[in-house]
């Protein structure tokens, strides 16, 4: 009869198990939900994404909100154009299904003949470096602001449908966020957004019942 003959087997190692919820598993994909803020690096700003809550960006040099003032624009025109960049993925990755925007905006005066109107595009975008690629984009709700008013503001949340959408390693994610504006009336109006992570800044921007953090979720593509 003849000998059995041994066969090695590899003890299995334990794997890394990644944890997702329900709604994770069932749309293949998980939220990833990003702050947005500036800092000044020897009298530079620079805007970009942090996955880390509660951090602060009203550092010396730095303002929390960003304002422009419309001159002669009774259309609506781009009024502030911003890029909010995350570090280069260190591996591809791919993003679908619905982002979020979440935004404190508004504009105005306390003095007359400052009226005007205001909203929100945040755009969804692709940068290698060199050039941008518009993914996906969303709008608010028009916000009319009489005069007279000091620092009138508006909540925005903004769904965002972002189709199936690859980055290759080195490339960036960036959310690009504009104030759109018109003057009704004889004297500029001044437009405003605010943007400050730790949430700190109400006093600043106008008040004390708004919050002044500005959110992004993007929803990542899950493989399992």
């Amino acid at each position: 009869m003849a000998e059995n003959i041994p066969v090695n087997f590899p003890i299995p190692t334990e794997r890394a198990i990644a944890s997702f919820s329900f709604t994770d598993l069932a749309e293949g994909t998980g939220v990833v939900e990003y702050t947005l803020g500036v800092q000044n690096v020897e009298g530079t700003e620079s805007f970009f994404l942090s996955t880390t809550a509660g951090w602060n960006s009203s550092v010396a040099g730095v303002t929390t909100y960003k304002q422009e003032e419309t001159e002669n624009d009774t259309s609506f025109a781009k009024t502030i154009d911003i890029d909010f960049d995350l570090t280069a993925f260190n591996l591809p990755r791919r993003i679908r299904g619905t982002g979020r925007c979440q935004i404190n905006f508004g504009g105005g005066e306390l003095q007359p003949n400052n009226s005007g109107e205001t909203y929100i595009i945040c755009r969804i975008r692709k940068w290698d470096g060199s050039s941008e690629t518009e993914i996906a984009s969303g709008q608010s709700q028009t916000r009319v602001i009489a005069s007279n008013v000091a620092n009138n503001r508006e909540t925005g949340n903004i769904p965002i449908t972002i189709p199936l959408t690859s980055y290759k390693k080195g490339e960036t994610l960036r959310v690009t966020i504009e104030q759109w504006s018109k003057k009704t009336s004889s004297s500029v109006f001044t437009a405003r957004f605010a943007h400050d992570p730790q949430d700190t800044d109400q006093t600043e921007f106008g008040g004390t019942d708004f919050f002044t953090t500005l959110k992004v979720q993007i929803p990542y593509v899950i493989d399992v």
